[in-house]
């Protein structure tokens, strides 16, 4: 059965709920990502998508491990807009790896995931979970960079339903008379035979 967005999220909340309420990750929220997406958001959504392309591909991952190496693939605790040591797109990882690897039980394979997320320019994905980390994070990148513009009431810290928001909820019925729609529309008389050629005769002899 293809998972809903509803049920990735579920997954998500079973093997990575501490990354989620930890004070570093709530951090997160504080952080730009890509265009108005927050990195809490994208770092959530990366996941979510991490979990649809093992599944559209039939990949046999430790999904345990892919939900939390793609939570923490970019745990850097910093808004890289701002003036730092280095070029982000080569250092980021190895902060990232360093501050989960000090917050949370992080094993090997969490580990290349995420040293490795920005392959070519990091190390090489050893492991499936990582070349999955690699291909997720490039295509949410891309929406959200070409998604820059913040919409009217949107919360930055909110993913695209599609990626599954972590308060996604199914939308809301248009405001109408439910009785209204289900009442069925009376089934129309039809005129039998007989009424049909009198009708004919009447019409041929007027004219």
């Amino acid at each position: 059965m293809k998972k809903t967005a509803f049920k990735y999220m579920a997954v998500v909340k079973e093997y990575g709920g501490d990354i989620l309420a930890s004070e570093g990750m709530q951090a997160e929220k504080g952080f730009m990502q890509h265009g108005a997406t927050s990195t809490y958001a994208h770092s959530l959504a990366v996941t979510v998508m991490c979990l649809r392309i093992a599944s559209a591909l039939h990949i046999k991952t430790h999904e345990r491990e892919l939900v939390r190496g793609a939570l923490l693939h970019d745990y850097c605790l910093y808004d890289w807009h701002e003036p730092h040591k280095g070029l982000h797109a080569f250092t980021h990882p190895k902060i990232a790896s360093e501050n989960a690897q000090r917050d949370f039980a992080v094993g090997e394979i969490e580990k290349n995931m995420i040293l490795s997320h920005m392959f070519p320019l990091g190390k090489f994905p050893r492991y499936r979970e990582s070349a999955i980390l690699c291909l997720a994070d490039k295509l949410c990148a891309i929406r959200e960079t070409f998604r820059r513009k913040k919409r009217k009431g949107e919360n930055p810290n909110t993913p695209n339903c599609e990626e599954a928001a972590p308060n996604c909820a199914p939308p809301e019925p248009e405001n109408r008379n439910l009785g209204e729609l289900n009442r069925e529309e009376p089934e129309r008389e039809r005129p039998n035979r007989e009424e049909c050629t009198r009708g004919r005769d009447k019409i041929e002899s007027e004219t």
